[in-house]
């Protein structure tokens, strides 16, 4: 922070923007790991129930949750990664 604080006003707004798209970079990186999860649920749960983190009786219910928990990490990413500031940002500018 102090480094921003010795930087010329004038410098600020291209700082900003190269943060903002290192911002995209990390979103889109949590985005491929909710879809890779998405594509590999089997073997993860499967992974879990040898920890014994799934027990046996769960094992057919926790394989039906794939979709809901690729649908709750996503919203979570819009919700808490991205945040409502930056979405109304995005749909007041246009993308």
């Amino acid at each position: 922070m102090a480094v921003l604080l010795q930087q010329p006003a004038s410098d600020l707004a291209r700082i900003e923007q190269r943060v903002r798209r290192l911002k995209y970079v990390g979103v889109l990186v949590q985005l491929l790991l909710v879809a890779s999860i998405g594509a590999f649920w089997r073997p993860i749960v499967d992974w879990g129930r040898t920890r014994g983190v799934v027990k046996a009786f769960e094992y057919e219910r926790v394989l039906a949750l794939r979709w809901k928990v690729v649908a709750f990490l996503g919203v979570f990413i819009l919700v808490v990664v991205i945040g409502p500031g930056e979405i109304h940002r995005l749909v007041k500018t246009g993308l």
